[in-house]
């Protein structure tokens, strides 16, 4: 009988599992993506919609060095908004300017970490900046209605 509990105790012992191997656990989450909608401060209406702005004239750029960085525009059943999908992908500090016209852009400044924990990683944002305008996040869809004057 104690020999049965002697293999029954090192069976369990051998069993347990190491809480730092995660070579057997897929676990990744990718960043969110920063999506905008652009919205007049007093109407609250999209500006896209109204037709005062195009997504034609919208350029996408980092600040600094004026590279192009990658963007999309959704249009489809009334909603416009900006979708840029390459931020925190890794630990980075990135300033964009959203040229929306020629007169009228403003920027995005982000800080992220990516970050690793019990397993899984995934990214962790510091800090969000949008200046010169208003804005809000609006947490039910995660878009940014940024208000322009």
């Amino acid at each position: 009988m104690i020999k049965y509990v002697i293999l029954l105790f090192i069976s369990i012992f051998s069993l347990k599992c190491d809480p730092n191997d995660c070579e057997d656990l897929l676990c990744f989450t990718p960043p969110n993506p920063f999506q905008f909608e652009i919205l007049d401060k007093n109407s609250a209406e999209n500006l896209y919609v109204l037709g005062e702005l195009s997504p034609n004239d919208l350029k996408v750029y980092e600040s600094n060095s004026g590279v192009p960085r990658e963007f999309s525009f959704i249009e489809e059943n009334g909603f416009n908004i900006i979708s840029i999908h390459s931020i925190g992908w890794e630990t980075e500090k990135v300033e964009l300017t959203l040229e929306l016209s020629k007169e009228l852009l403003f920027t995005l400044y982000v800080e992220a970490k990516r970050t690793n924990e019990n397993c899984c990683s995934f990214t962790k944002y510091n800090e969000i900046t949008i200046q010169p305008f208003e804005y809000e996040l609006n947490k039910s869809n995660d878009i940014y209605q940024v208000y322009i004057p």
